[in-house]
């Protein structure tokens, strides 16, 4: 369904800002925090787990968060590192696995964690305690995720689902490095998305 005059806008946006110098990719210095604290690049968006990393690279410069920009309706990406347990453990290791879940998971962990890492706490608890939200007040870069939170989302999990963002990147990365115009793109995206998905059924 992104094969529309919507997906051609966004192709045709990102792939003019690259060619007139406007924007530039993140894979080209790794992270983006790189360039950012080098005034490289005025902003960038990324994960919150890059606060650590702006932070120590920074010095002096004043800089700061600010949650994503509203579109259609407001929304935020949520990713990170997930918690698994393995369906063909033992039953003892699935008893410890879980345990250790439940120990990483409890509110006073996972605001640790997210203070270490600017990871969002993962439990409404832990992000409506007292001391995550002394943190954030102290720590003006870690309220942007903060108040993103009622608006986070994870992608669907269909069958397939890997094997179609992939084939879309192999078709977006022609478009980025190959000169293939965002229609060419576009109309290779939505067939190559298609193929693995209806592969994965």
């Amino acid at each position: 369904m992104f094969n529309s005059e919507a997906g051609l806008h966004a192709l045709t946006f990102i792939d003019t800002m690259l060619k007139n110098g406007s924007a530039r990719m993140a894979g080209e210095d790794g992270y983006m925090s790189g360039p950012f604290t080098r005034g490289d690049v005025a902003m960038y968006i990324g994960s919150s787990a890059g606060i650590a990393f702006v932070a120590k690279d920074a010095g002096d410069m004043a800089w700061s968060t600010t949650p994503l920009p509203k579109g259609v309706k407001q929304a935020a990406p949520f990713q990170g590192t997930n918690i698994t347990m393995f369906s063909n453990s033992t039953e003892a290791e699935q008893a410890a696995a879980f345990e250790y879940m439940k120990f990483l998971i409890t509110p006073e962990n996972t605001v640790d964690w997210a203070k270490t890492t600017g990871y969002l706490p993962v439990r409404e608890s832990a992000q409506q305690s007292s001391d995550w939200i002394s943190f954030i007040k102290a720590n003006e870069p870690f309220k942007a995720g903060n108040a993103q939170y009622a608006y986070g989302f994870i992608d669907v999990r269909l069958p397939g689902s890997f094997a179609m963002k992939n084939a879309m990147q192999v078709e977006l990365d022609k478009m980025l490095y190959e000169n293939a115009t965002p229609a060419e793109t576009l109309k290779s995206m939505s067939t190559k998305a298609q193929e693995a998905l209806d592969k994965a059924k």
